[in-house]
Formats: structure tokens, C-alpha cells, sequence
């Protein structure tokens, strides 16, 4: 199955409704390809809601408990795990 790393502006996309986003993530949703994301993104997601999209604190949390049951995979990732998972994506 292809696997693709996807960040911040791609869980966004989803968010809003984004073309691309979405059609990517029909394409998790039917089985056909994986999504992953380092675990750290969900805070920069976080962060852009509040900041960028002055979201409240509840809607940020609402926003981050639909992700992490969304199928992409978040994974925990330091220096030393980039490697592989710039090899998982190709």
C-alpha cells in the first residue's frame, strides 16, 4: 500500500475542506493508501487553530480527538527515526 507523510497544512486542508486534502483522504478512508504524520503535528495543529484561526480551546480539542481517530497514522518520531520514515514513504 503507498504510504504518504503528510503535514500541518495537509490536516488543515482536511479540516476545511480542502480538494486535495479530501480527496486524499477518501483515498485513506477506502483502503487504498496510508497517511502518516509525526505525532508532534497534532501540536502545530494546535497552534495554527489558535493562532492562525483564533479557535477556542474546546473546538481546538473536539478538532484533535477527531484526528487521532481519523486513520492517519501518528507516529512518534525523533532525528533518529526520520530516515525511516522517509523510506516508508517511497
Amino acid at each position: 500500500m503507498k504510504k504518504f507523510v503528510i503535514d500541518a497544512s495537509a490536516l488543515i486542508g482536511i479540516m476545511e475542506g480542502n480538494e486535495s486534502s479530501i480527496y486524499l483522504y477518501g483515498q485513506l478512508m477506502r483502503g487504498k493508501i496510508e497517511l502518516v504524520a509525526p505525532e508532534f503535528l497534532l501540536d502545530e495543529f494546535a497552534n495554527v487553530m489558535k493562532v492562525g484561526k483564533k479557535a477556542l480551546v474546546g473546538e481546538v480539542i473536539g478538532i484533535i480527538n477527531r484526528l487521532k481517530k481519523s486513520g492517519i497514522r501518528f507516529i512518534k518520531i525523533g532525528t533518529e527515526e526520520i530516515e525511516d520514515v522517509i523510506k516508508e514513504s517511497f
